[in-house]
């Protein structure tokens, strides 16, 4: 399984966002191929009380674990 992961992103209103990535698993970080999965990402206050926004996400390379989030 994946370890869910915070990241800090500055997004600027109205602005394009798009945001590279691989996703890969513990212990040895080993690509985790996504030919069979799906992903989600959201965007949510700090206390996780309210949910801003759903990303588009985008499997550049499915093998590899290649993605893109979008805004």
């Amino acid at each position: 399984m994946i370890r869910p992961v915070n990241y800090s992103l500055v997004i600027i209103r109205r602005s394009t966002f798009r945001f590279g990535l691989q996703l890969v698993a513990p212990p040895n970080n080993t690509p985790v191929d996504l030919s069979a999965n799906t992903v989600l990402a959201q965007m949510w206050n700090r206390a996780r009380t309210e949910k801003y926004k759903d990303f588009t996400i985008d499997v550049t390379q499915a093998d590899t674990g290649q993605i893109e989030l979008s805004l």
